[in-house]
């Protein structure tokens, strides 16, 4: 009779300081066991049939297997091993001490404390992190008037529809108040000014600055006066193109 084993082959790796083998994966043996010096003898089996038995000899190993097999397996360890043990024995060692009785209440209170620690860290960065968002939000100071507050270009937009009528559907109105410089050629310098600095206290953040404002007020202002000099000329020219 033979049976086949499997196991490991444990006098492969034995670490002299910790006095203890070490068994790895490719320390994974198999052999077989043979009974030898035994005697047959037919027998009644548990199922009610004949076999033969045998008895009055031993169980020994037989190994077939070459003695080099652990160089062509590679019995030489690389650093990265020699890493991974040197962590599993901190491991290991970590385990069993802190499974000792006299060292369970040290492992809760320093758990406790370093959990508490990362805990404080964490809420602190998440206050920082929020503060500094905060800031960087926080939207600058204008310094004359909200984004589309009315301003005196709004005013002299009205007072234009009086001489070009409604202004068309799509037609943004700085572009629709520039066609005053067609019959007004005076105000075309005026109207760009007015045009720049409106565009900027409507879309620049921090806004005009009071000069700007100022300086704003009396471009309007100007150009308001041209546009009544000028009524009379703008309602000739309105009367012309529609006459064409």
């Amino acid at each position: 009779p033979v049976r086949y084993c499997l196991g490991f082959s444990a006098r492969q790796e034995f670490d002299e300081k910790r006095e203890e083998w070490i068994l790895r994966g490719r320390h994974a043996h198999s052999w077989c066991r043979v009974y030898i010096d035994g005697t047959p003898t037919e027998a009644l089996m548990e199922d009610g049939s004949r076999g033969i038995v045998w008895s009055g000899g031993r169980w020994v190993d037989f190994d077939p297997t070459p003695p080099s097999w652990t160089t062509v397996e590679g019995g030489r360890l690389e650093w990265r091993q020699r890493v991974n043990d040197w962590i599993q024995k901190l491991r290991e060692d970590f385990l069993l001490w802190r499974t000792r009785p006299d060292n369970i209440a040290r492992v809760s209170w320093a758990t406790g404390i370093i959990g508490a620690l990362l805990i404080a860290y964490v809420a602190v960065r998440l206050w920082l992190s929020r503060t500094r968002t905060g800031v960087r939000r926080k939207p600058p100071k204008r310094r004359v008037g909200p984004a589309g507050a009315a301003t005196p270009f709004h005013k002299l937009a009205r007072r234009a529809e009086k001489l070009l009528g409604e202004r068309p559907d799509g037609l943004a109105q700085t572009r629709w108040l520039m066609q005053l410089a067609g019959p007004l050629p005076d105000l075309e310098p005026g109207l760009r000014d007015a045009v720049h600095l409106q565009w900027k206290a409507r879309y620049d953040p921090l806004g005009l600055e009071e000069a700007e404002e100022e300086r704003l007020k009396e471009v309007c202002r100007e150009v308001a006066r041209g546009m009544r000099k000028g009524r009379a000329a703008v309602r000739r020219k309105t009367v012309e193109a529609g006459g064409t």
